[in-house]
Order: structure tokens, then sequence, then C-alpha cells
């Protein structure tokens, strides 16, 4: 077959076009680095751009957010050193002040030093970074303390009880920092105030006035407990006919006291005021009910009130002799409402409560009050139920109750100031404990923030060794092989000068335009 000129030329010409193209490919490849630009490069690889490009703006957001939590925690870090080191100075301070009785001078001085060091702790405990306030849980725009001069404290806590978290690139979420109060001013125990018992009502309440506890943190549970009042007759004494008597034992809880009392014949015609008279005269008798109880007229029957400071309830029974009653025959119990009682009411709640049992809960009665104990952190709300009577147990409320390891530190700092100014020191080594357990709850806190510190350098440091993977994947689907489009570039331009030369000699004739 024979190829024209004009064929020639065709082909001549196809082919430089060919060529031309590569070399702009090659070309930009060279200028660009990239050897993918748009989809049509490669629909493989561009779609592998996108899906890597998504991910290293994913992993990057996350190592912006750990970056910012990082610098948070290595300011938090900070702080509790210099919250450590006010404590062991105030613990410094409350040594010497054991030894400081009758001298004035030296006490003022040493109270004034404490109240700058409370003034320095509260403004560590007020720390910000970032415009965001360290120590006030997860509502970081409000300040976490106040001062408070009405509170035992000296500050109050405005800041929430919910733990900051963090997402993590596993999608599990992290607890980074800790209620500010379960730092500077969480107890290991909690004290009762304003306790009351009830004494009001002209029947005696059914049911009996009670006391209703729910736990929550680290145990979950909810319990009730029936206290035991005053009584009240459900009828009135009969009419005394002269030489008539009437007896009644008293048996307290666990049989300590088992004692009956009886009054001196009665004249004949007594009212009941008069009757509650005689039976008062009787106790007043006795030493171990001396003060304990006093019986009156409620409404014409006989109301019994036993007294707090016998610490324990009472069952009662009554008898008469001859023809008289006095309404208390059928007996019946009753109970000053004391710290004591309470708690024991509560703790035999507790005692069917596995839950409560393991977490160490426990009522005790301290000086009129009562005490919640336990051996991990929890939070109780108390609610009275005075049915009328105007009970209450001093607990109504919700509090906050650390573990064995806490230390309310504002606290002890603040009554150790208070006391000083009164030049009271029976409470000091109270107060010196107190601020050692301060110590060692700020190390704890220390533990729990540099532990989460690690964790997060850990992940950062991570997540820059998966970008690098990323990037060099990222390479892989959209970089150019510049030693190959270099080559490529100066094998098309070779080419193309080729073409273009034998285009040049080629000069047709009439033949050629007639072939």
């Amino acid at each position: 077959m024979r190829t024209t000129f004009l064929s020639q030329g065709r082909d001549l010409l196809l082919q430089l076009q060919i060529t031309q193209q590569r070399r702009a490919e090659a070309g930009l490849q060279v200028a660009s680095g990239l050897r993918v630009t748009k989809p049509s490069d490669s629909p493989h690889d561009a779609a592998g751009v996108v899906r890597t490009r998504s991910e290293i703006a994913r992993l990057s957001q996350f190592r912006d957010n750990l970056q910012s939590a990082q610098a948070e925690l290595q300011a938090v870090d900070g702080s509790l050193a210099s919250a450590g080191d006010a404590v062991n100075r105030a613990l410094t301070l409350a040594s010497q002040a054991t030894s400081i009785v009758g001298d004035e001078t030296t006490r003022t001085q040493i109270r004034n030093d404490l109240e700058g060091i409370f003034r320095g702790l509260l403004l560590v405990a007020n720390t910000s970074h970032a415009d965001r306030f360290l120590f006030s849980g997860d509502t970081t725009d409000t300040r976490p303390f106040q001062t408070d001069e009405n509170s035992l404290n000296g500050v109050a806590y405005e800041g929430s009880q919910t733990s900051r978290q963090i997402l993590f690139p596993d999608g599990q979420p992290g607890q980074i920092s800790l209620p500010g109060d379960a730092i500077f001013a969480r107890p290991d125990q909690f004290e009762g105030v304003g306790r009351t018992p009830g004494l009001s009502g002209s029947i005696a309440p059914l049911p009996p006035a009670a006391v209703g506890v729910a736990f929550s943190g680290d145990v979950e549970a909810v319990i009730s407990a029936d206290l035991d009042g005053y009584f009240v007759a459900p009828a009135g004494p009969g009419v005394a006919l002269g030489g008539e008597t009437i007896s009644v034992t008293f048996i307290g809880s666990g049989g300590l006291i088992n004692t009956s009392i009886t009054t001196a014949p009665l004249g004949g015609g007594e009212s009941v005021a008069d009757i509650a008279v005689a039976l008062n005269t009787a106790l007043a008798a006795d030493p171990q009910l001396a003060a304990g109880f006093t019986f009156s007229d409620e409404g014409g029957s006989l109301k019994l009130v036993q007294s707090d400071s016998l610490g324990t309830g009472f069952t009662f029974s009554s008898s008469a002799t001859g023809g008289l009653t006095s309404g208390l025959e059928a007996g019946g119990r009753t109970g000053g409402q004391s710290a004591t009682e309470i708690a024991a009411a509560l703790n035999a709640q507790v005692a069917l409560n596995s839950e409560l049992t393991t977490a160490g809960i426990t009522f005790t009665a301290v000086e009129g009050e009562i005490q919640v104990d336990g051996a991990v952190n929890f939070k109780f709300t108390a609610i009275d139920f005075d049915r009328g009577t105007g009970f209450t147990s001093g607990l109504a409320g919700t509090h906050l109750v650390g573990g064995n390891s806490s230390a309310n530190i504002f606290g002890s700092l603040h009554q150790l100031i208070e006391d000083l100014k009164t030049d009271d020191l029976s409470r000091i080594d109270h107060h010196i404990q107190g601020l050692r357990q301060g110590v060692g709850q700020i190390g704890a806190a220390q533990g729990f923030y540099g532990s989460t510190l690690r964790q997060i350098d850990a992940t950062i440091r991570g997540l820059n060794e998966l970008d690098v993977v990323n990037q060099q994947r990222l390479s892989g689907h959209r970089d150019a092989d510049l030693v190959e489009a270099i080559g490529q570039l100066t094998l098309s331009s070779t080419a193309e000068q080729f073409t273009l030369q034998v285009l040049a000699r080629q000069q047709p004739t009439l033949l050629d335009l007639l072939a």
C-alpha cells in the first residue's frame, strides 16, 4: 500500500499533538509536584485523596482540642502546686499556734498570716486559663468560689458538680477535670446542724415523724426510718375515788433501763393536770428517769414527752389500782428523737442494704447532731417528715461527702482563723488534721491531673505519627514522581523537536499533491 504525502502529514501532526500533550502533562507535574489535580487524572487516586484529606482534617481537629486541654492541664498543675505550698504554710502556722496561749501579739500575727493564706488560696481556686475557670466543673464561665462569711467554710462553691470531658480519637470520652469543691471544700464527713425534737400536736402522729435519705454518686440507694416521739393517750383518765395509785413501767431500748414508778395515793377527784403532776413527782424520785419524761394534760388526755437527753427510745406500760384508768393501759412507745436515736434508726436501715454497708455508710451522734460518713464519694439528699410535730433532723437538704481521704481545706482554714480570734485553742489539733488531709487531697488531685495529662500527651504523639502516615498516603495518591516526570518531560520535548524537524523537511511538490 502506498502512503501519500497528505496521510504522512496527518500522522505527523497527530503524533505532534500527542507529544505536546505529554510534554504539557509532564511539565505540569514538574511545576506543581502533583500527579493528580483533577478526578479525570485518576479516579481511584482522586477518591483516595478525598478520603485521606478528610481523615487528616478529622484528626487535626482532635489534636487541636487535645492541645487546648494539654495547656489547660499544665496550668492546673501549677495552680495545685501553689495550693499545696499554701496549705503546708498554714500547717506550719497552725503548729506554732498550739504554743501561744496568752501571747496575743504572736496569735494576732499568725491569724493575719493565715487570713492572707486564705485569700491567696481563694485566688488559686478561682484561677482561669484562656477565659475559662479551671476549678468550676463543666461551667467554666462561672467563678467557682465566692466569699461567704455565713458559711462554716468561709466560701460558697458556685461551680458545677459535673466534671468536664473530652472526646478522644477512638470515640471514647475522657474526664479531664474535677469539681472545685472536690479539691478544696469537700469534707470526708457531714455533720448536721439544727436538730429539733418534735413536740407539737395534740395527737401522737401516725405514721410517726421520719427521715428519708437518698444517696447518689459512688453509691445509689434510698432509705427511710420512722422515729418514736411523744405519746398522747387515746382516752382521758377516769375519776379517782381516793387512795388509788397509777404505776408506769419504762423499758429502754436494749434493756439497760427497766424501772417502774408509782404515784402517791390520790385523794380523789383529781383533774388530768393533777394526775400529770402526781406522775411527774414520781418520775423525779427515780434517778434513772428524773428529767427524762414529762406528763402533761393534752386536751383531757395524758401526754408523755421524752427528753432527748436519754439517748434511747422506750416502751412503757401502765396499770392502776382500784377501778381507776389512766388511758395509758395499752402502753406504747416514746422517743426523744435524739441524735443517738436517729443515728441508730438510720443505721438499722443501712444494715439492710448491702450497697450501703459495702460503701461504709455510717450515721453517728456527735455533740447532739448527726454525722454522716462513708468510705466513698457520695451525695445525699435528706428529707424530714415532721408529721406536724416540728421535728427537724439537721440533715435536711443536699450534701456532698468525700471518701476517707477527702478534706475541707477552706473549712479547716476558716475555722482555725475563727478559733484564733477567740483564743480557743481546743480544736487546733482537729484543724491541723484537716489541713494534713488537705495536703493529701491536693496530692490526689495532682495525681489525677498528671495521669490525664500523660494520656493526652501520648495521644497527641500518636496523632502526630498518624499524621505522617496519612501525609505519605496522600502523597502516594496525589504526588508526582519527579524523576519520572522530568524524564517524561525530556523525552516528550525531544520527540516534539524531532517531529517538528521532520515536518519542516517535507516540502510538497506538484506530484505529491497529485498523488
